[in-house]
């Protein structure tokens, strides 16, 4: 028999939101559990305990940076694959918010929608600009926004966090390009964190 899906949403005592988000998107027959602190919901997943996490989004200053723990899940592929509500509003739309409430991660390989926002991780020599890796995206026709550049435990590197409006996997062309472009020397390693289709609006 196929085991039954379990979801983890993370929950901190002051906000139920994300749980609730979980519940409309996965429905009411899905058992879902609530998690206080995201590491340990992203553990869940990493020990095969449950199938999906419903996390922050990347953006979000005030929640802790949970992204590095998909890179250390060396047993299961970890990935982001849909945003929750899968709607906008048509205000957060025309001012180009495009910033989802919360993040489905799970051992599930994105497919492409034909519109999508993707998320990859560059680590990088730590005098790299940021004009010059925006230059690179913009060259391949990619629109990036930047979501956070991140101290790296190598002190001459750093991380930036970049979100692309566009469907990107690991064999995708600008992955290729960016290592061609800035050699190995600027360049350690470029991660696709996942993707998910655009919030539609209402």
């Amino acid at each position: 028999l196929e085991k039954p899906m379990q979801i983890v949403a993370h929950t901190p005592a002051d906000a139920s939101e994300r749980f609730w988000l979980a519940r409309e998107y996965f429905g009411s027959f899905t058992a879902i559990s609530k998690e206080p602190t995201i590491s340990r919901a992203i553990g869940q997943l990493i020990d095969g305990k449950a199938q999906v996490a419903i996390v922050p989004p990347l953006h979000v200053t005030d929640a802790p940076e949970w992204w590095p723990l998909l890179l250390q899940s060396a047993s299961r592929k970890l990935a982001i694959f849909a945003s929750l509500p899968v709607t906008q509003s048509e205000k957060d739309a025309v001012a180009g918010r495009i910033h989802p409430v919360a993040l489905a991660v799970g051992a599930v390989e994105p497919e492409p929608t034909g519109d999508d926002l993707s998320y990859l991780v560059l680590d990088v020599a730590h005098d790299t600009s940021q004009n010059r890796l925006t230059k690179i995206f913009a060259d391949a026709g990619l629109k990036a926004h930047w979501l956070s550049i991140s101290a790296h435990p190598a002190k001459d590197r750093r991380r930036h966090l970049v979100q692309i409006e566009d469907f990107i996997d690991s064999h995708a062309p600008i992955i290729r390009t960016l290592h061609d472009t800035l050699g190995d020397e600027i360049l350690s390693y470029v991660h696709c964190l996942g993707s998910h289709a655009r919030p539609l609006t209402l």
